[in-house]
């Protein structure tokens, strides 16, 4: 990215109810930062909140959630199914990326995620990151790189 971001809007989902996902979000809002993406306009809402209005004017989003009992976190799920019918048609290709925050197995949660983001037709930027247990730097930095992309692509400059 040698050019600055001249407009684009990136949607942050999360629910970070622990130590683990407010570092991952932490490091979410690192990759954002840089100065490449200066133009970028970044929301960052709760899952719980969130809905068809935010994401209908997003150019990317970025999936912060926990992996509870196995699978995606509850909250995560409502926000997709408030958005699923009023942006089914106007969101296809949308340029998302996730992270999954897990203490244990959390191959539920990514079937549970690629099976709503394909019926979406949203176009991941990369393969989601899995956390387990607290983030180390080098998946802190990984996890950067992985915001940093999506915004790229949300200000057009991939």
């Amino acid at each position: 990215m040698t050019q600055e971001a001249e407009a684009g809007r990136v949607l942050v989902v999360h629910h970070t109810v622990s130590i683990g996902t407010a570092a991952v979000a932490e490091s979410v809002a690192d990759g954002l930062a840089i100065d490449e993406l200066a133009g970028l306009e970044v929301t960052t809402l709760p899952a719980l909140t969130a809905g068809a209005h935010d994401t209908l004017s997003a150019n990317g989003v970025i999936l912060l959630c926990p992996v509870n009992i196995g699978y995606l976190a509850g909250a995560m799920k409502h926000y997709f199914d408030q958005i699923y019918y009023p942006c089914l048609e106007a969101t296809k290709s949308l340029p998302y990326a996730a992270v999954l925050h897990s203490n244990s197995d959390a191959s539920g949660a990514l079937r549970a995620l690629e099976a709503i983001t394909t019926g979406m037709q949203w176009r991941p930027v990369a393969d989601p990151i899995v956390v387990c247990g607290d983030p180390d730097a080098d998946t802190r930095a990984e996890i950067s790189e992985l915001a940093s992309t999506l915004g790229a692509y949300a200000a057009g400059l991939m």
